[in-house]
This record gives C-alpha cells, sequence and structure tokens, in this order.
C-alpha cells in the first residue's frame, strides 16, 4: 500500500465541503423619527446563553475521530483542519512504514527515522486538537458580543455652538 497525494487532495477537499459558515442577519430599525439628543441611550439585549458543552465529552470525541470534538463545538472549520493534519500525518507515518518493509535495506534508516518523524507529528497533531477541543467546550457558553458603542448626544444650545460636539464611549459589561 502506498500513500498518494491525490488521496490527501480529495480528503481535504472532501473535509472542507462539508465546513459550513453561517452568517448572522442584522436587521435596522427606520422607522423611529425622534431625534438623537431626545433618545435615552439604551443597552443592546444580549443573547440567550448557549447550551454548555462538555470538554471531557469534546477531548474524547477528538481522541476517537479526528475532528469530531470540534465539530460537537460547533467549529466546523477547525474540525476539518485538524482531520487533515492529522490525516496527512498518519498517511505519512504509514507510506514511510511500507518503505521501511518493502524498501531497499540502504535506506532502511532513513525511512525509520521519517516513519518515526511522522508518528510524532501525529501524537502532536492530536494532542492539539484535544487540548483545543477542550478548551472551545470551556468557553463555548462565553458572551462573545459586549456594548462598546459610540454615541452622538448633542448638548442643549448645541445649535449656538456648532465648532464643538460631544462624543461619548461607553463599555458596558
Amino acid at each position: 500500500m502506498s500513500f498518494s497525494p491525490k488521496i490527501l487532495f480529495a480528503s481535504c477537499w472532501l473535509a472542507l465541503f462539508f465546513n459550513t459558515v453561517s452568517a448572522q442577519e442584522v436587521t435596522v430599525d427606520t422607522s423611529s423619527t425622534k431625534k438623537v439628543h431626545e433618545q435615552a441611550p439604551q443597552r443592546a439585549p444580549r443573547a440567550e446563553p448557549a447550551a454548555s458543552k462538555s470538554p471531557t465529552g469534546a477531548v474524547i470525541r477528538s481522541m476517537i475521530i479526528p475532528g469530531w470534538g470540534q465539530c460537537y463545538n460547533g467549529k466546523k472549520f477547525k474540525a476539518a483542519l485538524a482531520f487533515c493534519a492529522e490525516c496527512t500525518a498518519a498517511g505519512s507515518a504509514i507510506y514511510w512504514n511500507q518503505q521501511v518493509v518493502s524498501g531497499p535495506y540502504y535506506y532502511r534508516d532513513d525511512y525509520i527515522n521519517w516513519r518515526n518523524e511522522g508518528v510524532w507529528w501525529l501524537v502532536g497533531i492530536v494532542l492539539i486538537s484535544m487540548a483545543d477541543a477542550y478548551v472551545d467546550a470551556h468557553l463555548s457558553d462565553f458572551d462573545e458580543s459586549p456594548d462598546i458603542s459610540i454615541q452622538l448626544h448633542p448638548q442643549p444650545g448645541w445649535e449656538r455652538i456648532k465648532a464643538t460636539c460631544l462624543v461619548q464611549l461607553s463599555l458596558q459589561f
């Protein structure tokens, strides 16, 4: 059995094919006719927290099938990346192992070193994938939408003083 670059290329495209990108819908209310200085600043409503994910479950999934822990956390692109990286490292180790078994004897030490390097890369990629799934599961209910806004509030009598304008930056946590 030899490892073909065409198989690697096809598996990468297959993994990226299943990647879905979601876009958030934004609606703007243009029906308001109030002036800016008559409106009181309002805080944007917070989104409902997502269901908490199990970090242990994400780690175990990531260890069993490449990218499954990332899919569990809803990170499709990371799942495709982890799948491709782990398959590449495993395919490299398998290919060089086949060369150790059936290749010429005088290159055997090189083949063994390259096979071992592939195995170490695979172990490292799996550990990083597991750590990423663990951290993503812990941060699954983290609120990523802070209210950072710039609001212009003209002061009373601003019509007479046209050269100044008050700018207020508010950070609400």
